[in-house]
C-alpha cells in the first residue's frame, strides 16, 4: 500500500524530530543552539509537540530567555516567539 504524501512528510517530521531531541540533551552548547535553531524550522504545533515530550529543554529555553544573551538568547527569542505568533 502506498502513503500520502501527507504520511510521509509527517514520518519525516517526526523521525526529524527524533534526532533533535536525541542530540539536544548535550553538554555541548554549540551543538544545543544547533538543535534548537533547527527547532526554527518547524510549523509551531511540530515544535510545541516537541517542547511537551521534552519539558528539560523547554525549562532550558525559559531561562536562557531569562538569563543570557548574544547569539543563543537570539536563537532561543525567535524559537519562542514563533510559539506565541
Amino acid at each position: 500500500m502506498f502513503k500520502s504524501l501527507d504520511d510521509l512528510l509527517s514520518q519525516e517530521v517526526t523521525e526529524e524530530l527524533l534526532i533533535i531531541g536525541k542530540a539536544i540533551n548535550t553538554d555541548d552548547e554549540e551543538l544545543f543552539e544547533m538543535c534548537i535553531d533547527s527547532l526554527r524550522s518547524y510549523d509551531k504545533e511540530d515544535i510545541r509537540r516537541f517542547l511537551d515530550e521534552h519539558k528539560d529543554v523547554k525549562s532550558k529555553l525559559n531561562d536562557i530567555s531569562n538569563d543570557s544573551s548574544g547569539i543563543i538568547k537570539s536563537i532561543v527569542d525567535g524559537l519562542l516567539n514563533k510559539l506565541s505568533e
